[in-house]
């Protein structure tokens, strides 16, 4: 993955691998994990275990990107960790937010009228 630009599907599965790799690693048995399984709940993950998970994807990454576990409970919610680790992710976010701004002011211009 490192040698190409990520998309959402190739981070998604590349999650879904790496969880499996660590249940069997820890020898339990899943023969799929889905984007709304809990990490810890469902899945059986200590914080531990996520944060060494959260670690090898990072280093499968482009770049290497630094992953924020913050409010990661499902595999959904780590593969988008993972997608706003990429380079290029923070860029994007922060583009998003100045264009919402700009939709929240001609709104407000709007209601003014």
């Amino acid at each position: 993955m490192a040698g190409h630009s990520a998309t959402r599907d190739d981070i998604a599965s590349l999650v879904r691998q790496e969880i499996l790799a660590t249940l069997r690693a820890q020898g339990k048995r899943a023969a799929t994990v889905a984007d709304g399984d809990e990490l810890t709940a469902m899945l059986g993950l200590s914080s531990a275990d996520i944060i060494a998970l959260s670690s090898r994807l990072a280093t499968r990454l482009p770049n290497g990107g630094s992953i924020d576990l913050a409010d990661v409970r499902t595999v959904a919610d780590l593969s988008r960790a993972c997608g706003r680790a990429l380079p290029g992710a923070a860029r994007a976010s922060a583009e998003m937010q100045e264009l919402e701004a700009v939709r929240q002011r001609a709104r407000a211009r709007r209601g003014l009228r």
